[in-house]
């Protein structure tokens, strides 16, 4: 259908369809069909600054890159939609621009210095651990970034970073507010508590069939089934075809002898060297005779480059550059270092930064792999690149195919692929191809689910597609009686074992308010009894849930404070709280202290950080457009 589209535009369409596209080109240039028309006016204004429409998109794009490693491909779409992102992440922006507008106000700054430090130290533009300017430039590149634009960011964080961590870390906590919090950190409880148990009572409890029609009738929500679909399906991946790729001996050796005709490209030397920048008054010729001396003397190498050399980059590492493939450096630095010998150090080589005295360090991979060595690496190579080729041939004329196919299985058996179907399956998805999040959202989306279409070719990964049609749809609906009866039952003996276990536990909260102690009253029902002594908030030996509500209860005045719970085991349990004793600051280890001190030092710098950020944004001249 696209061939025959494209086939077809000719003539006046044609030439209407060419005006359309150029008129934009020369009114307003290639951006006016990638950016937002109020791109100029920008996305917000803050006491007078501006952010742009072009950061905010890139800040959006970030945060969906951080949210994808996070949550990995199986998160709702929706959950990276640039419309969800686009308030939170303004709102982000806006916040850390009004911190570095107040911080600039207050005289902090940020040094030139500083930011290289950073620069150079980063990972991510470090190979083999260096610094590597070309590395640098791509990857700001790719993040759409120039030098200066990504400094001038770099430096605002850093400044925002500075004043954050300044008011954060100011704050200070009393010794009252250390005794306070010790007294309830380290609290401890005295209590005595008793078990009735569920099991066993439901045995003799009798459910009648209108009980059940009635819980059923009342909750007939419970037991509906969601809304189910069996979707078919066409799967593309390269690594699936490249198993079924066979690449004879003949092909591997000819590769084999092309590779090792090449080895020597890829050969990995290590260099160190040490720059002498190029002076007006040519004064550099005298430092670099100098160094030549020194190292005609016998005198390190690496100790000379950290003391001469002019490349902050590498002269604290002793001049070290790291491994480097041919084609790294500059041509005349290239032809010097692959002319020396390991421990050799060149004669002073002229590029543009100035002149070098290059040293060979190491050389790796100076020998080709044996063709038996290398043999399964080059079968690998070949099945992929065939499987890639055949992948790209295969995706072109699937999306021209697939594009409102009625069938899918005449579509595989032009293409050689197999049309599968998929077991049923939910919105939360399902097995095998149904696990994915984007076939899931397909699945259900409007085209596929209620109008019948083919989907659009879906991109799984960067060498793995699917394309879907609906094969079964089960809407959502209600279970019959019979199929849920027994589950009604046990949840209906279940519900009257625990009112009547409840009820008994009501009878002996009020025995033991009435002076008897839990000892007599568990011996007397023969249910298990516990004391628990000196008991902390977050002591293992005692169920979470029974802790957490004895350290609910109020303190007991002249008698024990009283109470009971269900547990999630079905079971009742009776408590007598008969203590509480407060925690004691000054009986702690000091480490204890220091840790408490400032574990309530950042909680309260945090508060104080909060309070401040929320005034300077109420404070602000604030336009969003």
């Amino acid at each position: 259908m696209l061939q025959s589209f494209r086939n077809n535009l000719k003539g006046t369409v044609a030439t209407i369809l060419v005006i359309l596209i150029i008129i934009p080109f020369a009114l307003f240039g290639v951006d006016s069909l990638f950016l937002n028309s109020g791109a100029g006016k920008g996305a917000a204004e803050v006491n007078g600054e501006s952010i742009s429409e072009s950061d905010l998109r890139r800040a959006i794009l970030m945060q969906k890159q951080r949210l994808q490693a996070q949550f990995g491909e199986n998160a709702p779409a929706e959950f990276f939609s640039d419309e969800r992102l686009r308030d939170p992440v303004l709102n982000g922006m806006i916040q850390r621009l009004v911190l570095a507008q107040e911080a600039k106000s207050e005289g902090m700054a940020i040094a030139d210095e500083t930011v290289d430090e950073i620069i150079l130290s980063t990972p991510q533009f470090q190979q083999d651990g260096q610094f590597n300017a070309q590395m640098y430039s791509q990857l700001l590149r790719n993040l759409g970034y120039t030098p200066a634009s990504y400094r001038r960011l770099l430096k605002r964080d850093l400044l925002v970073n500075q004043h954050t961590t300044g008011i954060s870390r100011s704050g200070f906590v009393t010794e009252t507010e250390l005794q306070y919090a010790a007294a309830l950190s380290q609290q401890t409880r005295d209590f005595y508590y008793l078990t009735i148990p569920l099991a066993g009572i439901e045995e003799n409890i009798d459910i009648s069939d209108e009980q059940v029609q009635q819980y059923y009738d009342e909750h007939k929500q419970r037991y509906k089934t969601p809304e189910q679909v069996s979707i078919e399906y066409l799967e593309v991946s390269s690594e699936k075809l490249a198993k079924d790729i066979d690449v004879g001996e003949e092909a591997i050796r000819e590769q084999y002898e092309q590779d090792v005709a090449s080895f020597e490209a890829n050969i990995r030397r290590h260099a160190a060297h040490i720059l002498i920048e190029k002076q007006e008054d040519g004064s550099e010729k005298e430092k670099l005779a100098q160094v030549q001396k020194k190292l005609k003397d016998g005198e390190d190498f690496a100790a000379l480059a950290r003391q001469y050399s002019d490349d902050p980059g590498s002269k604290d590492a002793g001049g070290d550059l790291g491994f480097t493939v041919s084609g790294t450096f500059p041509d005349a630095f290239e032809t010097a270092l692959n002319n020396l010998e390991v421990g050799d150090v060149s004669q002073p080589v002229e590029t543009d930064a100035g002149f070098h005295l290059i040293k060979l360090l190491a050389v790796d991979g100076a020998e080709p792999p044996t063709f038996e060595e290398d043999k399964d690496r080059v079968a690998r190579l070949l099945k992929r690149a065939e499987a890639e080729e055949a992948f790209v041939d295969i995706l072109v004329r699937l999306e021209d195919l697939a594009y409102n196919a009625d069938n899918l299985e005449e579509i595989g058996s032009e293409l050689g692929l197999e049309a599968k179907t998929s077991d049923l399956f939910d919105r939360r998805g399902g097995a095998g191809i149904a696990a994915n999040r984007q076939v899931v959202t397909a699945a259900f989306s409007e085209e596929v689910l209620e109008q019948g279409n083919t989907s659009d070719v879906l991109e799984l990964s960067d060498n793995h597609v699917v394309v879907i049609r609906k094969k079964e749809h089960v809407p959502e609906k209600i279970k019959p009686l019979d199929e849920v009866k027994d589950e009604i039952i046990v949840q209906l003996k279940q519900d009257a074992g625990k009112e009547q276990i409840a009820a008994k536990g009501a009878e002996l909260q009020k025995q033991i308010a009435e002076g008897k102690s839990v000892e007599e009253l568990a011996k007397a029902e023969d249910f298990q009894w516990q004391e628990s002594l000196d008991t902390r908030r977050a002591d293992p030996k005692v169920n979470r849930q029974l802790l957490q509500h004895v350290f609910t209860l109020p303190k007991p005045s002249n008698q024990p404070e009283v109470s009971g719970l269900h547990l999630s085991s079905g079971d009742y349990v009776v408590v007598s709280l008969t203590e509480v004793k407060p925690g004691d600051f000054t009986a702690l280890a000091s480490e204890q202290q220091n840790s408490l001190r400032s574990r309530l030092g950042d909680q309260f710098g945090s508060n104080d950080f909060n309070a401040y950020e929320s005034l300077l944004k109420d404070l602000a001249d604030i336009e969003i457009h």
